[in-house]
């Protein structure tokens, strides 16, 4: 089953972006206008969680705390898909549902979300322990989509038979992964060659998946009966949205701990972040309504209104009579339990040497394992027009899905309270057996399979004791960073 059966609002934003999964103008002989689209996606990545575990002040205790403000950006996601992929811009151009195709601007917006850092740095025993809290990774997206005028008025039906159906469609969606974690470390040095570090790592992970549709469809059917069939039929088909509509509903949290062990030897600093497994308990619930006569997982019309046979079909009319519903279950609970969101997060191995003591450094990290995210066992209940409930005791979903990011390589500049990071990184997602499905699809800018993508922020900090940290983050996503360095 394809994931789209899953949350239906996903279903209509794949349905209505291929010309195969709508209906189309010359085959109904409808009046349907062009879909809306209004994506709204926040990420935030704090890089504060990968400072090494060695850098910290043996001299004077630190407090720190820091925060972004971003700076959003509109995307035109019909130029970023054709950048993707130049045959998407063809297909959109050659199909009737985008007839006008080179007049639709679907719009985006992304941006960085706001996250914070707090971290002190105690010195004692002959070491330095630290304590930070940093919310290192957000993913907020949101997105209103669907048909807001479906007008369909076939005129090949014959004589004395006339259809008529109008309304709208609107799907409203928001998704939220959250990760947070509370540090404990303790760095030890040696001697003036040699340090030694040891940091615990509390994370918790949270997903929220919220979701809505709204179908308002009204319209009239008038069927005069002639010769032997003798069916008069004048109907009126009314589905409000208080009748036919549907919610999504699903959270997921996890909390696991990890280590990470730095080591810094003559100007050579190693630091191994450990991956983690886990499985975060939680559910995932999709239940919704639709007019008999459209499909539950694709949103198109599973009957054919231009065959006038289907007006004396008597189940086709005892439906229409009774404005007949078809309802869609999904969901993880079986026998009273949940299904878990399997969660995991991979090894990374960095190594970085001063080529300039305090001033220029160069530095390299490779990750082993990619994101991982997959829900299984999601059944599917599907009562029908008729009232007849089918349990899909093997019609189960698996949502599974990874990101990877490897090859980071950055150079990293100092000059009195100044710095810069310049470098790039390689990234790419994953969905069940479809890897690489960005870096395949892009015309350059490749590290091995994966999208290339650079980084890019400078900034310095102003004051003695006292410092206010000023950073502009401007590649992979624009944000402006400030925070406040106190040394007790």
């Amino acid at each position: 089953m394809r994931i789209r059966a899953v949350i239906f609002a996903m279903v209509l934003m794949i349905a209505q972006s291929r010309a195969g999964d709508m209906p189309q103008l010359d085959e109904f002989n409808a009046n349907v206008k062009l879909p809306t689209l209004d994506a709204r996606v926040s990420i935030g990545f704090n890089y504060d969680f990968l400072r090494a575990p060695t850098d910290v002040s043996f001299d004077y205790p630190k407090g720190y705390f820091g925060f972004n403000v971003p700076i959003e950006q509109n995307i035109n996601l019909r130029d970023f898909l054709n950048y993707i992929d130049p045959a998407i811009d063809s297909i959109f151009a050659d199909t009737s549902i985008f007839t006008n195709g080179r007049d639709f601007r679907p719009r985006g917006k992304a941006r960085q979300n706001p996250n914070t850092t707090f971290r002190v740095d105690v010195p004692m025993m002959g070491g330095v322990a630290s304590f930070s809290n940093i919310q290192n990774f957000f993913l907020s997206y949101t997105n209103i989509l669907g048909n807001n005028n479906i007008y369909a008025n076939p005129d090949s039906l014959g004589e004395g038979i006339s259809f008529l159906l109008r309304g709208s469609i609107n799907v409203p969606l928001s998704l939220q992964l959250g990760w947070e974690t509370m540090t404990f470390g303790y760095a030890y040095k040696i001697n003036r060659y040699l340090t030694m570090a040891l940091n615990l790592h509390r994370h918790l992970f949270t997903m929220d998946i919220r979701g809505k549709i709204n179908v308002n469809l009204m319209g009239r059917l008038k069927y005069e009966g002639k010769g032997a069939d003798g069916i008069d039929l004048d109907q009126e088909l009314d589905y409000p949205s208080e009748k036919v509509n549907g919610s999504a509903y699903g959270h997921y949290e996890a909390e696991v701990w990890s280590p990470t062990i730095g080591l810094k030897a003559w100007r050579f600093t190693l630091t191994s972040r450990f991956g983690l497994r886990t499985r975060a308990k939680g559910e995932f619930v999709a239940r919704y309504s639709v007019p008999f006569f459209v499909d539950q997982e694709t949103f198109d019309f599973n009957v054919d209104f231009n065959d006038p046979s289907q007006y004396t079909d008597p189940e086709f009319l005892n439906n229409l009579n009774s404005n007949a519903v078809d309802s869609v279950i999904y969901s993880t609970k079986k026998d009273g339990k949940g299904s878990d969101l399997q969660w995991r997060m991979p090894t990374g191995l960095t190594v970085a040497f001063d080529i300039i003591p305090q001033y220029l450094a160069v530095s390299y990290t490779k990750t082993f394992g990619d994101v991982l995210l997959k829900i299984d066992r999601i059944e599917k209940e599907h009562k029908a027009a008729d009232g007849w409930s089918r349990p899909g005791t093997n019609d189960s979903l698996v949502i599974d899905m990874g990101a990877n990011v490897d090859h980071v390589i950055l150079l990293h500049l100092n000059i009195y309270n100044a710095f810069l990071n310049i470098g790039v990184f390689g990234m790419d997602f994953r969905y069940a057996d479809k890897e690489n499905l960005i870096g395949s699809k892009m015309p350059y800018m490749h590290m091995g399979k994966s999208a290339m993508l650079p980084v890019l922020n400078f900034g310095s900090t102003i004051g003695t004791k006292f410092r206010v940290l000023l950073e502009l983050d401007v590649l992979p996503l624009p944000a402006f960073k400030s925070g406040v360095l106190y040394y007790f």
